[in-house]
């Protein structure tokens, strides 16, 4: 066990190596050596070979246009990349290095530390005839600008194009012109001059200069021994790039010239410049770029574009000590080929959520070919969307912004832009989600119950997400005090959702009402949570206030009017007011106080036609004391004996049942009556009810229907009646049920054949038992007379043979006789 831990370890030790060494590889370069020397005009050529793609990257230093010159090779046999600069002059000098694809380079003049974990580097001297590696252009008046953050790290990159020992100075003027000293400074030959930590104080004019001079054979000419920088140490503002048209750059085809513009719209008066930076793959000699300084502008020209120079462009603008770049990705096209290309230029892109009521954007860039196009917005409803307050589109050049202002959750869906050019049609879409918390409200509610009695509830809740909803129902039992309260049960809660409107939710729930109490429908998302709220009151009469309706009322009838006024609302001085010429002893009020209410009943006995009319109550106003009236119209109906109209099959006749050939035999009778009072219908059965429920006969719940699920016998036959009856009179119709039972001949025979059938088996049976016993009674009788025979034999037998055929196993006559 320990050598197969060691052996797992040591794979462990040799994996994580292994691991180690492939994160920290970096590519071999040729020349393999930390510098080297060339003179000016020489081709600068740097080999590097790894085993993945490799990357070259030079110094970046202001007016430093080698990318105007180099190229880089790939030798695929020998996997060998090679950058080349043709040509190469003094201000060439400085480091370059290569690494693999992803790997971040810093190389630029103010660059100290040169890590070599994933990176090879190499420092390259190009000596030419001017001492410096920085290009003064042979003019004194050059100066470089160099910005630095109070607290950094600062580079005066002063260095010498050759590795030959030369004494190299700094000097420090401040905005006095007073000269400061320098002494803190760490010169380095590759770099310059170093300072760490530095302050505002080192803000100011520095001189770089060597200690001779080089004279061309001219007295009056000599290359300069001296450069000057601007140095700035403090807060910088990163100045607005340049400005650059994006539409030059749609619909680039292959074989044609292009020229891009470039321009800067800061303050003529202070120094700066711009630079075009294409990509290496891209020939010197198909390139033009044209600078003017004094518009703050630069002009690239491309000839006769090919696929392969597709990448990226880069327009820098180098100001004063700061300086900023736009980039953009140039691609050029076979001008056979159409397009609408559409791209999020930001944003969410497509897809766009926004809380409710705030502006929804789309930014969206629109590249066709040919450049031409033309857009048109489409509503989710089908229909084209103008500019308005609600919906704004903007277009300048390829990027296009798209605007609903005031987003609702009626806006949420998915809109159609329509993009055409001359040769195509392309249609994209634009979704939008809005975040809204619910709106929720209780509809179609009763503010007033029967206690005891369950009621429904509806709530309607709106909200994106969808939300969900709960129900509360707080009682009150001591109602109008709400010292006391308790929730009570809701039994039943159902949902429905909108096929139309996918944002909008309807639940009912039911409740069974038992005291006064506050009714809360909630509706959540992830949005929040919103509510609504209702009172809900008992009453034992009509609402807060009302006549509960007596139903139909017919001449002859007894019958109360009950005022009831809700006791929250009004006092107990409440009051029929009777104006009409009913006779008063067929008349009586009395008042009572229920839990909820107080009423007042007005009993009208023997009901007439003339008792028809206006019944006035009248209840005082708890709160301001004014009375308040109600009213109910009587209206007195004729009284009429029943009748049974002609659609009713209760009509006096009679039908058979056979049971023989419809032995699950099912009857509906009906019996549709009508009267005033309205009748009362009771079925029976040979002048006996039937019971309204049981397992032969149901009944309808308004006893208009008999239904006779089975008949068993002729018994279940006879005259079913029904009778309508109210104080009137009475009204009787029948039908008359015959049910046959009788067999027909057919099934006759057949019982008569099965009985033939069935004898005719008997007797087989009992002859083969006799038979079976008489020949029993043969056997037994026979072994009988054979042992009686075997007895008498003669004496010569004699013991001895008997003894033999014992030995020999053999049996003996007796033997098999009595065995029978």
């Amino acid at each position: 066990m320990e050598r197969i831990g060691s052996t797992w370890a040591l794979s462990a030790l040799a994996v994580s190596a292994l691991f180690l060494g492939i994160t920290a590889r970096k590519p071999t370069m040729i020349p393999a050596k930390a510098e080297f020397l060339i003179q000016e005009g020489d081709d600068l050529i740097i080999s590097c070979r790894g085993d993945g793609d490799i990357q070259f990257s030079f110094m970046d230093t202001p007016y430093h246009d080698l990318h105007w010159y180099y190229n880089i090779k790939f030798d695929e046999n020998a996997g060998l990349h090679t950058f080349t600069r043709p040509n190469a002059v003094s201000e060439d000098t400085g480091w370059y290095a290569c690494a693999y694809e992803g790997i971040e380079i810093k190389n630029d003049a103010q660059t100290i530390e040169h890590p070599d974990e994933n990176i090879t580097w190499i420092y390259v001297y190009v000596n030419s005839s001017s001492p410096f590696a920085q290009d003064a252009l042979y003019d004194h008046s050059l100066i470089q600008f160099i910005g630095q953050k109070t607290g950094g790290s600062l580079v005066i990159p002063c260095r010498l194009n050759s590795p030959k020992k030369q004494s190299v100075s700094l000097r420090h003027y401040s905005r006095l012109n007073m000269r400061l000293s320098t002494q803190s400074f760490q010169y380095e030959p590759k770099i310059g001059f170093i300072k760490h930590n530095v302050s505002d104080s080192m803000s100011g004019t520095y001189l770089c200069h060597t200690s001779h001079r080089h004279h061309y054979s001219e007295a009056s000419w000599h290359f300069p021994t001296m450069l000057t920088y601007e140095v700035l140490i403090g807060d910088l503002v990163e100045p607005m790039p340049p400005l650059i048209d994006k539409d030059e750059f749609r619909g680039l085809e292959w074989g044609q010239n292009h020229t891009f513009n470039c321009h800067s719209e800061d303050d003529v008066d202070e120094l700066l410049r711009v630079e075009w930076k294409v990509p290496y793959t891209v020939p010197r000699e198909r390139l033009r770029q044209i600078h003017n300084d004094e518009m703050q502008a630069a002009q690239l020209t491309l000839f006769n574009a090919q696929e392969s120079d597709r990448g990226d462009y880069t327009c820098t603008k180098i100001k004063r000590y700061v300086k900023s770049s736009v980039t953009i990705h140039v691609e050029f096209h076979d001008p056979d080929v159409t397009y609408i290309n559409v791209t999020a230029s930001s944003g969410n892109g497509s897809f766009v959520t926004v809380a409710e009521k705030t502006t929804a954007i789309w930014n969206l860039s629109i590249d066709t070919y040919p450049k031409a196009y033309t857009v048109k917005w489409i509503g989710k409803d089908k229909l084209p969307i103008a500019n308005s307050g609600k919906y704004l589109h903007t277009q300048s050049g390829t990027d296009n912004t798209f605007k609903i202002f005031h987003a609702t959750i009626a806006d949420i869906g998915v809109y159609t832009l329509r993009i055409s050019t001359l040769n195509d049609t392309k249609d994209h879409n634009l979704e939008l989600t809005v975040l809204a918390q619910p709106v929720v409200r209780i509809v179609n509610s009763v503010s007033y119950h029967t206690p005891g009695q369950p009621a429904t509830f509806s709530c309607s809740a709106t909200g994106s997400p969808l939300p969900n909803i709960t129900w509360k129902y707080l009682e009150y039992p001591d109602f109008p005090s709400k010292t006391v309260s308790k929730y009570a049960s809701v039994s039943e809660i159902r949902y429905e959702t909108s096929r139309f409107f996918s944002f909008h939710i309807l639940s009912h729930s039911t409740i069974r009402i038992n005291a006064t109490g506050d009714l809360t429908c909630r509706s959540c998302n992830v949005v929040g949570c919103s509510e609504a709220v209702e009172p809900i009151f008992v009453s034992d009469a009509n609402g807060y206030f009302g006549v509960m309706d007596p139903g139909t009322v017919v001449e002859g009838d007894t019958i109360n009017l009950t005022c009831g006024a809700s006791a929250y609302n009004f006092t107990n001085n409440i009051a029929w007011e009777v104006n009409n010429s009913t006779e008063h002893e067929r008349l009586s009020i009395t008042n009572r106080t229920t839990k909820f209410t107080y009423q007042s009943i007005l009993q009208i006995s023997d009901v007439k036609k003339s008792d028809s009319g206006e019944y006035v109550c009248r209840a005082v106003n708890k709160d301001n004391h004014n009375t308040t009236a109600v009213s109910y119209e009587l209206s007195v109906m004729d009284a009429r004996v029943p009748s049974i109209n002609d659609e009713s099959t209760t009509n006096n006749t009679e039908i058979e049942i056979d049971l023989i050939n419809d032995e699950h035999a099912k009857v509906r009778l009906t019996c549709f009556a009508d009267g005033m009072p309205n009748p009362e219908v009771t079925w029976l059965k040979d002048g006996k009810p039937l019971i309204k429920h049981s397992e032969q006969y149901a009944i309808s719940q308004n006893n208009s229907e008999l239904y006779i699920k089975y008949f068993r016998g002729s018994a279940d036959g006879g005259n079913y009646s029904c009778q309508a009856k109210n104080r009137v009179g009475t009204i009787e119709r029948y039908m008359n049920i015959i049910i046959t039972v009788e067999q027909s001949n057919y099934e006759i025979i057949w019982i008569s054949l099965v009985c033939v059938l069935s004898a005719i088996l008997a007797a087989l049976l009992i002859y083969t038992t006799l038979k079976v016993k008489r020949a029993k009674h043969l056997k037994k009788e026979f072994r009988r007379m054979a042992l009686s025979e075997l007895d008498q034999r003669p004496s010569e037998d004699s013991v001895n043979d008997e003894d033999e055929l014992i030995s020999n196993n053999q049996e003996s006559p007796r033997d098999r006789l009595i065995g029978m």
